[in-house]
């Protein structure tokens, strides 16, 4: 399999990034547009867009802040096309990111972290989700909040916590993402841990809901192990769903 990087320090690449969401919302009756969390690549990318470095930065910023930049630069162009065409069409298109659950480890660097230790989105993936929200150029975002509660770096309660800080006051939703897959390791996920996640976030006004990862666990459960805290959290949730609005993307 080939895979094929778009490096968003090229400004032709911008264009065609925004130019594909406008064919999108243009011809297609859509909800939102929806990023996963792949921005700058986990493995890294070594030098590979050194000459695009060297080309496109006037500034003379560091590589991590260039990088982060770029990412933030088409996220900031992708609101806007969204916002005009919301304007244009009488739509109420949201546009919302599901990024690596920690944005940054609390520390002399980062006093706004979160009490983590893990792959950090700000650093590894060059994704300044903390900004995005400030600026709100996104209307909700879906952290991936895969671990447990006794997780040793990691810990569910923490990473809910720093995420319903981040949203509070801004017009942008939080919504929780689980990981239904890691009931294939009970003794590190039990088959309650996501119910009583579910129940932590009824700790927090910011969280106005939750999403499931991989859907297909739902219906087609990959082991017994997954299967059994799949029927426990759906059996316990069993209430009926509400609708969220999204009145940043009015």
């Amino acid at each position: 399999m080939t895979t094929i990087l778009l490096d968003p320090g090229n400004e032709t690449v911008r264009r065609y990034i925004v130019g594909t969401v406008r064919e999108i919302i243009s011809r297609y009756r859509v909800d939102a547009i929806h990023f996963d969390d792949y921005f700058y690549p986990y493995a890294g990318i070594g030098n590979a867009d050194q000459a695009t470095f060297l080309r496109n930065n006037p500034g003379k910023k560091s590589l991590g802040d260039w990088r982060r930049d770029n990412v933030s630069e088409v996220v900031r162009r992708i609101k806007a096309e969204i916002m005009r065409a919301n304007r244009q069409n009488g739509t109420h298109i949201a546009f919302g990111i599901s990024p690596f659950g920690i944005w940054a480890n609390r520390s002399k660097e980062h006093p706004d972290g979160s009490l983590t230790g893990g792959k950090e989105s700000y650093t590894a993936l060059c994704a300044d989700v903390k900004k995005w929200i400030k600026m709100r150029w996104i209307d909700y975002v879906i952290p991936q909040l895969y671990w447990g509660f006794g997780h040793p770096i990691a810990a569910y309660a923490a990473l809910a916590d720093w995420w319903a800080e981040q949203v509070r006051g801004t017009p942008v939703r939080l919504f929780t993402g689980h990981a239904l897959y890691r009931f294939g390791n009970p003794r590190e996920f039990p088959v309650d841990e996501i119910y009583n996640q579910l129940r932590y976030n009824s700790l927090h006004p910011e969280i106005s809901g939750f999403s499931f990862f991989p859907a297909h666990n739902l219906f087609k459960p990959d082991n017994h192990a997954v299967a059994a805290g799949v029927d426990k959290t759906l059996k316990r949730l069993a209430r009926p769903a509400r609708n969220v609005d999204f009145p940043n993307a009015r």
